[in-house]
């Protein structure tokens, strides 16, 4: 999984990755919504994406909301 992230302040950032546990790498060039991440990854809130061991996407979500929903695409994934 691998999270694509708006931020403009990469010390919030983290300091949001660390309280939320979030334990994936996180991309962030800390441009804010104006950079070549939001055209590359299509987002335009912080996006989350599963990858399958193909490298495919299994799973996205946008917004820090409702996380729960990657456990659940993880866990099926890792049930095969």
């Amino acid at each position: 999984m691998v999270s694509v992230s708006i931020d403009e302040d990469l010390e919030a950032l983290r300091g949001m990755v660390a309280r939320q546990g979030l334990n994936w790498p996180q991309i962030c060039d800390g441009k804010g919504a104006k950079t070549e991440l939001v055209s590359l990854f299509n987002a335009g809130t912080p996006t989350y994406y599963v990858l399958d061991r193909e490298g495919r996407i299994a799973a996205k979500h946008k917004g820090s909301k409702g996380v729960e929903r990657i456990d659940r695409a993880v866990a099926g994934l890792l049930a095969r």
